[in-house]
């Protein structure tokens, strides 16, 4: 079975773009189906990347000013003050800019699926992923890392505007010439490459006098994942490990088992997530405190009961074990102790719903 499409985009900012798609599916034997495709794609910026207004805030972690406090040490001779320039949650930038240029992609993926009964399959399909152009920012942890390179992203009290210089209280401490803000912006950034593997599996028991039984995996494993900050620049890698205040786990996975009979059904799913590499030296940690964050492994249930005809009543339990989130050294989010991206603090709770069609 082959598939053949062009998709035609045209916007009134961003100008037009055709984007082909194929596809192929191939099933050689009952049991086996091999399926492969191959794509380009185009995403406009949307209103919020182009005109969200450019508003200050302060970064999420505490930095030094690379001029006035280089190291760590405030510099007299320059005008550097400690309680001032080093140590700081400084000013950042951020909103959207209307100099945007859309991202391009090209995807391919090829995988099969197998079926050795009629109530069991294992799927395995391989994906590639490039993004050019991509959208985003460079990062308050990028910018005060390499200052030479984004010399151009600090702006000091002397370069910015007086309604800017009024509200920002570095700018009213005599000394130098203070920082007042970095530019944290939305920008095109370089080429993003990834690629992995997704993992499917799934069984269902015939009728037995116990009921109906089930149980499906769906697992993803990323075996790449690097980016460019600009154009031209190193690919950096933050897989398994925090980097550019964020991490991407390699693996991730939600594995479920069902069982219905009569009017009640239940689903225990656990879902999980790999750990990895954490914050360390980029969150000013001495070697002897280095940490890898702990998988993060949690178990909901749920039971629902349908013995009214439209009415379904369920009660179940998240983190029915009262996992805690696992330990992370970050500090670039307000919250400390772990990180909210990957983990969640609220223990084990109970939820109610009912539902009603007619």
């Amino acid at each position: 079975d082959l598939n053949l499409a062009i998709r035609y985009d045209d916007y009134s900012d961003f100008g037009t773009t055709w984007n082909p798609k194929i596809s192929a599916k191939w099933r050689p034997m009952d049991m086996l189906l091999v399926r492969a495709s191959y794509n380009t794609g185009f995403r406009a910026p949307t209103l919020q990347d182009v005109y969200a207004p450019n508003s200050l805030t302060f970064t999420g972690a505490r930095y030094n000013d690379p001029v006035l406090c280089p190291g760590g040490v405030a510099d007299a001779a320059a005008g550097g003050i400690a309680t001032r320039d080093c140590n700081i949650q400084f000013q950042q930038q951020q909103g959207g800019n209307q100099q945007l240029e859309a991202e391009e992609s090209n995807a391919w993926n090829i995988g099969f699926v197998v079926q050795p009964t009629a109530n069991t399959s294992i799927g395995l399909d391989f994906w590639d992923y490039k993004v050019e152009k991509s959208i985003g920012t460079v990062g308050e942890q990028q910018i005060f890392s390499r200052p030479d390179t984004y010399a151009a992203n600090f702006v000091r009290c002397s370069a910015a505007k007086p309604s800017e210089v009024a509200l920002i209280d570095a700018c009213q401490i005599p000394g130098g010439d203070p920082l007042a803000y970095i530019k944290n912006t939305q920008l095109n950034l370089g080429d993003y490459k990834t690629s992995g593997i997704d993992l499917t599996a799934s069984w269902r028991s015939g009728a037995t006098s116990w009921g109906t039984f089930s149980a499906a995996l769906n697992g993803t494993y990323i075996s790449k994942f690097e980016y460019q900050f600009e154009p031209g620049l190193e690919f950096n890698n933050n897989l398994g490990r925090y980097f550019n205040s964020s991490a991407v786990p390699r693996y991730k996975q939600v594995l479920q088992f069902g069982w219905n009979t009569g009017a009640w059904s239940t689903n225990l799913a656990n879902r999980y997530t790999r750990g990895y590499e954490d914050a360390n030296a980029e969150a000013g940690m001495d070697p002897e405190f280095f940490n890898t964050v702990d998988a993060y492994s949690v178990w909901d249930i749920a039971v629902t009961w349908t013995g009214i005809k439209g009415l379904a009543l369920t009660a179940g339990l998240t983190n029915m074990l009262d996992e805690d989130p696992p330990f992370s050294n970050q500090a670039d989010s307000f919250q400390v102790g772990f990180d909210q991206r990957y983990s969640n603090p609220i223990g084990r709770a109970l939820f109610l719903r009912a539902s009603y069609s007619f």
